[in-house]
């Protein structure tokens, strides 16, 4: 492997990627899926649609090295805590996630160890309202969706409503892929539970 490569592998891993830029990238997804309806917003077409429906289907389905294979290498979960939009490096929240952080979800998981998840969750995600724009700035595509995530573990069933934010970029092979992502519960400022299944 050149330097070079080496370079970009350990940067990857280590979330060095992560900065304030991205920060900043989070909050403006954010805004831009609570303010006014933006110019060209249309309902999500085929390709962005399925990525969303493929990506909930495989957390569905625990597959999770397929589930982490439909993000960028360089990606961002971000599960905030706060009703409306908040810079990320200035508030706490749920979680937030880097690509080395995923990882390790998927690691906790298979460890046999997350006592929380011993049996695991059964869960099934509900995607309506998908609707999508094109970030011209960001030269991407955004789309915000409905959610509503069913968990079914030790005989109790719950649901987690609310709605995600997706930014979709294009792969050098070209394929859609998930850089960045925003879970908005609908509770999500009242005490939160434990999730310990992969959101």
């Amino acid at each position: 492997m050149s330097g070079a490569a080496m370079q970009a592998t350990t940067a990857v891993e280590s979330g060095a990627y992560v900065n304030d830029v991205r920060y900043a990238r989070l909050l403006t997804l954010w805004e831009q899926a609570t303010g006014p309806q933006l110019a060209g917003t249309v309902p999500a077409d085929g390709e962005v649609a399925q990525l969303l429906f493929r990506e909930a289907r495989l957390l569905d389905e625990r597959l999770y090295d397929e589930w982490l294979a439909q993000y960028t290498a360089q990606c961002m979960v971000w599960v905030p805590a706060q009703p409306d939009p908040v810079d990320p490096r200035l508030a706490t929240g749920i979680y937030l996630d880097d690509r080395r952080r995923m990882g390790d979800r998927i690691a906790m998981m298979r460890s046999g160890h997350l006592h929380a998840q011993t049996p695991p969750s059964r869960t099934r995600r509900m995607l309506t309202n998908a609707e999508q724009w094109v970030d011209v700035q960001a030269d991407c595509i955004v789309a915000r969706a409905n959610l509503v995530i069913w968990e079914h573990r030790k005989g109790q069933t719950r649901a987690w409503p609310g709605y995600q934010v997706v930014e979709v970029t294009r792969s050098t092979a070209g394929s859609m892929l998930i850089a960045n992502k925003i879970i908005c519960f609908l509770e999500r400022d009242a005490p939160q539970g434990n999730y310990a299944f992969i959101l």
